[in-house]
Order: structure tokens, then C-alpha cells, then sequence
């Protein structure tokens, strides 16, 4: 007699850059077992890398998560960790009045993309001719997590981040195209287009929560903002 199979639920969510519905389970043993591994491991790349499995074992189709942007790949990380090991966890948090240390629970249900300073993806060049651009996937901004990268890798950076470029008669792909055709088509263009295009990757959509706690020691009540990435991973 074979071992029973266990039944696991289902969730949904919404991918925040493309408004996509998609199915998701807890992540199971297996999925821990690798996240607990990578964690050990203590570097960022392996821990992105297992998430980006564990996403792949738990969405039920429909995505790439190679070509996902990181915000989403973080946001729909945050949403399988919540229905697998609780929608809380508890962090410690300095009080801004008299710097006691405060334990309050974050909630990841209430962990939002913040799109609001971000800038359409459509950079026009002239009345005829655009580009289209798209938001860095997880590989590409791990390689700019970097304290000073050169002007070659920034280029290389924003290059990397174009969708597509079009006219009034065609629509040119960038993968159908060579990184040495792409950059000198960059290369051509005036800086104001250029910064557009950083400017359009600078203000990419990040995760955001928002809280607050009173101090134990002094009752000061103190609000919590967590923008940076690093920081949902405690």
C-alpha cells in the first residue's frame, strides 16, 4: 500500500506588475528544507534563489519567475510565507525617543507594491519612434546590488531593461537583437532619453509596510516604515 497523498489549499493573489490572478500554495517541507539551507548559506544569491523554487513549486502555472521583476518576486514570496508560517513575525524595533528596544509583529498581509512614484514604461523619442521599457528581473538587479558599479555595468544595466523599441511601422524586440546592436542604438540616443530610461528603472515599484508600536519604556508612539528589500527577510 502506497503512503497517502495530502491534500494542500489553494490561495489567490494578483501579480502587482502585470494585475495577473494566480494560484499559490503554502510551501511545504521540501520548500523549507530548501529556504532553511539557503539561509545557512548566508549569501543573497542563494537565498533568492531558493525562493525563486519555492515560488516555482507552489504557483500553479502562469508565470516565468526568471523574467519576473524582484518586487513581484518578493511580493509573491511574502504572500506563500504567510499561509505557510503565519501571516506574523516578530521583529525588534528601536524606540526613536529613547531607544529601548521594542518587539512588534509585522504584518506581511499588510505588506503593499508601492507603485506610486513610479513612471509609465512608453519613452517617446520623437513624434515616430519610442521605447518601451521593462523592469529589471531578479538576476539582473542582484548583479547592480553592487556599492559602486562602473559606468560600463550601469549602462549594461539600462540596456538590459528595454522591452522593446518601435516605430510607426514596426516593433523590434530587444532579444531579437545583439547586445552590441542595442547599445549603439543607446549609445545614439540624446541624454534626455537616456535619463528617462534611468529615471524609469530608479523609480521602479518596491514593498512597503507601514506600522507603528508604543514604546514599553517611555509610551512613545513610534511609526514604522519598511521600504528596503533586505528587511522583510528577518
Amino acid at each position: 500500500m502506497s503512503l497517502p497523498t495530502i491534500a494542500v489549499p489553494y490561495y489567490e493573489m494578483i501579480v502587482p506588475s502585470s494585475s495577473k490572478k494566480i494560484k499559490f500554495r503554502p510551501f511545504l517541507v521540501k520548500e523549507e528544507k530548501l529556504l532553511l539551507m539557503a539561509i545557512e548559506s548566508k549569501t543573497e544569491k542563494e537565498m533568492y534563489e531558493s525562493i525563486k523554487q519555492t515560488i516555482n513549486n507552489c504557483v500553479q502555472g502562469g508565470i516565468d519567475v526568471d523574467e519576473l521583476p524582484l518586487f513581484d518576486l518578493e511580493y509573491i514570496y511574502l504572500k506563500i510565507r504567510s499561509k505557510s508560517i503565519g501571516e506574523k513575525t516578530k521583529a525588534n524595533f528601536y524606540c526613536t525617543e529613547c531607544k529601548e528596544t521594542n518587539q512588534h509583529y509585522v504584518d506581511f498581509e499588510a505588506v503593499v507594491v508601492d507603485k506610486s512614484r513610479s513612471l509609465p514604461p512608453k519613452i517617446e523619442i520623437n513624434d515616430s519612434m519610442g521605447i518601451m521599457m521593462k523592469y529589471p528581473n531578479m538576476d539582473v538587479s542582484l548583479k547592480m546590488a553592487v556599492e559602486a558599479p562602473t559606468t560600463q555595468e550601469m549602462f549594461d544595466f539600462v540596456i538590459s531593461c528595454i522591452n522593446y523599441v518601435y516605430d510607426k511601422d514596426n516593433i523590434m524586440k530587444a532579444e531579437d537583437y545583439s547586445k552590441k546592436e542595442l547599445s549603439d542604438f543607446v549609445e545614439s540616443l540624446g541624454n534626455e532619453t537616456f535619463e528617462k530610461m534611468v529615471d524609469f528603472i530608479d523609480r521602479m515599484p518596491n514593498l512597503n509596510y507601514k506600522g507603528g508600536f508604543k514604546c514599553k519604556k517611555c509610551e512613545h508612539d513610534n511609526k514604522i516604515e519598511i521600504t528596503e528589500s533586505a528587511d522583510f527577510f528577518f
